[in-house]
């Protein structure tokens, strides 16, 4: 169980640094960066939010959230590793992957079944 929940954190690590890099490209685009390097920043970050969006919605992650989901059940509510799944999981894998597992069209309330008591994962209409 640990070797699964240290790779989520990995593959979670890995996406908050891609978008840790775009956020210094943007600071650096609205501050000091020269006009004539528009063209070759916007392929910067147009790379970098691509990378950060396919690791994101890797199928692996959501396969990981799966398996981990009796784990995190078993934990206390303050527990390190529950708080983990249940803010970088589920808040942003699920809500932004816009998907249930499984393969329905996904929640279209901003949020997902699996995070969010009450929540179908269904369009309400």
């Amino acid at each position: 169980m640990q070797n699964k929940l240290d790779d989520l954190k990995n593959r979670l690590r890995e996406v908050e640094d891609l978008n840790s890099a775009s956020a210094v490209l943007s600071w650096d685009q609205a501050t000091y960066m020269p006009p004539g390097g528009a063209p070759a920043r916007g392929r910067q970050m147009g790379l970098l939010s691509r990378l950060a969006h396919e690791r994101f919605t890797d199928p692996a992650v959501g396969r990981l959230l799966d398996e981990l989901r009796p784990y995190e059940e078993s934990l206390e509510p303050e527990h390190d590793d529950a708080a983990d799944e249940r803010t970088e999981a589920d808040d942003d894998a699920w809500r932004w992957a816009g998907r249930e597992w499984g393969g329905g069209r996904g929640c279209t309330m901003g949020w997902c079944w699996r995070c969010r008591p009450g929540c179908s994962g269904r369009s309400p209409r």
